[in-house]
């Protein structure tokens, strides 16, 4: 009796992991105009939330991690909803770009604050709940998966555009996602978490080697900084760690060489005549303003009316520093078009992003998120090799949202997270059990 509960458990929180699976991997389906419902996690997490509430008795575990994002949304949704009020209270201003600010203020909550929470919230039950092998053995299906996706794109691309909101008209690969500074994560940490979990050493070579494939194929030049970046960070951090520092040492040449090979070029290609460049500059600037004069963020509502300005000037910043020290002049169509329609206004990157919204409040939790993952990973009993793969992991995810990845449909973030946390828990756990 007790080993048919513990079969039909397993089944029910597989099940469960299959459905979080397929929303974070298909983020770009062609369902609704609205941003959020391009992935069916919008469906999905909410009934599977409520669900495990009930039948839980509303009696759940919270991590720390959880309680620090719980603390988050609370003191992000009473800033932000003050911050409208002020609005309102000066301006006299409810609207902007024919859009209600109060309604826009709940619909940015919900998909940027709330969901993600009960997404991680799922992911933690998951992971606590899901034995170690049957977790091993999806995460590296999942990643299979995504390998094979990666090269029928590449071979076929056209096979794939019924599940993409737009067509595509570039060769770099985006798999199931918008874009490929999305593609780029996603991949990036199905393939990171697998050469993790994955024991066999021959597997761990398959692995990265066709992840190294996928990765040129995908092309992003975010992501190979962000790569070379978190090797340095790592190198430097670790470098009188002999296995650290050899091992690191056989990434770096490798991670500078695609960045000098694929990033650069395509780097200065669109600093001389492209728009992503200069969108994302001014968005990370925007940030730094935003930090020293809006310590509370622009609030989830209100941002839209104050925002178009922070993003002119920051366009200004940056255009005439890159025209004092460089002699080129950004181009401003891409923002043009964004301040004119109010269409994807934002700072094109997670984390900044986070900081248009909440300020100093964002920047906290987020510090706090990735701090707590790193001092999980320090304190975790594993192999050396393995605690290499999950700082480098953390570090990656936490470059990429800063410069490169916008993190609204990008819910596998939060799996590693989320995996570390359950590991650090149940060494705990298992301490406490000894003594």
């Amino acid at each position: 009796m007790v080993l048919e509960n513990k079969i039909k458990n397993s089944l029910i929180y597989l099940f469960i992991f299959f459905l979080l699976n397929v929303g974070m991997i298909f983020t770009d389906l062609p369902i609704y105009e609205r941003t959020v419902t391009h992935s069916l996690m919008i469906f999905f997490a909410p009934l599977i939330f409520v669900f495990i509430l009930v039948v839980k008795n509303f009696k759940v575990r919270l991590t720390k991690n959880l309680k620090l994002f719980i603390l988050y949304m609370i003191a992000s949704l009473i800033a932000s909803l003050v911050l409208l009020y002020y609005l309102i209270l000066t301006e006299g201003e409810l609207y902007a770009y024919n859009k209600n600010l109060f309604v826009k203020h709940f619909e940015a909550f919900i998909s940027l604050s709330l969901l993600h929470f009960i997404v991680y919230f799922l992911l933690i039950l998951v992971c606590y709940n899901l034995s170690p092998n049957l977790l091993k053995n999806f995460v590296f299906l999942s990643f299979l998966f995504l390998t094979l996706v990666g090269f029928i794109e590449y071979l076929d691309p056209e096979k794939l555009s019924i599940l993409h909101t737009t067509p595509k008209n570039y060769e770099r690969l985006r798999l199931f996602t918008a874009e490929p500074s999305h593609a780029v994560l996603l991949y990036l940490i199905f393939s990171l978490l697998s050469l993790f979990l994955v024991e066999n050493v021959f597997l761990k070579i398959f692995i990265l080697i066709v992840s190294g494939i996928i990765f040129i194929l995908i092309n992003s030049k975010g992501g190979f900084i962000t790569i070379l970046l978190a090797s340095i960070i790592l190198f430097s951090k670790n470098i009188k760690k002999i296995k650290y520092a050899v091992f690191l040492l056989l990434i770096l040449p490798i991670a500078f060489y695609l960045s000098l090979k694929f990033a650069f070029p395509s780097l200065y290609i669109d600093i001389n005549k492209g728009t992503s460049f200069s969108t994302r500059l001014s968005g990370l600037i925007s940030a730094v303003l935003i930090l020293v004069n809006y310590p509370l963020g622009l609030g989830y509502g209100s941002y839209l009316f104050y925002y178009p300005k922070i993003l002119d000037q920051s366009y200004e910043i940056a255009n005439a520093l890159f025209t004092n020290l460089f002699g080129i002049s950004l181009s401003y169509a891409e923002i043009s078009d964004i301040i004119s329609t109010g269409e994807y206004i934002g700072a094109k990157a997670g984390i900044p992003q986070v900081i248009v919204f909440s300020g100093w409040i964002g920047v906290i939790f987020w510090l706090m998120i990735f701090r707590n993952s790193l001092m999980y990973i320090k304190r975790l009993d594993i192999k050396t090799s393995k605690k290499i793969i999950l700082e480098f992991l953390t570090l990656c995810m936490f470059i990429q949202l800063l410069i490169g990845s916008e993190y609204t449909l990008l819910y596998v973030i939060w799996l590693p997270i989320a995996l570390i946390e359950v590991m650090y828990y149940k060494q705990q756990e298992a301490i406490r059990n000894e003594a």
